[in-house]
């Protein structure tokens, strides 16, 4: 006869201890190991393909897939926060350009409203 002993359940070791020093918000850039706007884009795209979000809307996303009109919130959300850009980077912007050279962006098609076999309008 053979005797066969069952233990119960082995107790779970202890969480290893990080020394992890509280960074302030103004360290964001000061971070040696802190991405750039083209790899955390790679990222989010990485997540959702993994998770089977559309790479626009983030919703599931299927064979007959279509994209809504409309963009959701939280689409939107994580586009801002992933380019989060401090208001003291877009002032020192503002500072530097006057309004002239910002109004050299728009195009002479743009203010003359010619449309293109590429233009997209937006209602």
């Amino acid at each position: 006869m053979v005797q066969v002993f069952h233990s119960g359940p082995h107790p779970l070791p202890s969480p290893p201890v990080v020394d992890k020093q509280p960074k302030s918000p103004d360290d964001k850039r000061a971070v040696p190991g802190a991405k750039s706007a083209e790899e955390k884009l790679v990222a989010l795209h990485a997540y959702r393909h993994a998770h089977g979000l559309c790479e626009r809307c983030t919703e599931r996303w299927s064979r007959d897939h279509k994209c809504s009109s409309t963009v959701q919130l939280q689409a939107m959300q994580e586009l801002w926060e992933l380019f989060n850009v401090e208001d003291s980077d877009v002032q020192s912007c503002a500072d530097g350009a006057s309004e002239d050279q910002l109004c050299l962006a728009i195009s002479l098609d743009a203010v003359s409203g010619v449309s293109g076999p590429h233009t997209l309008q937006q209602a």
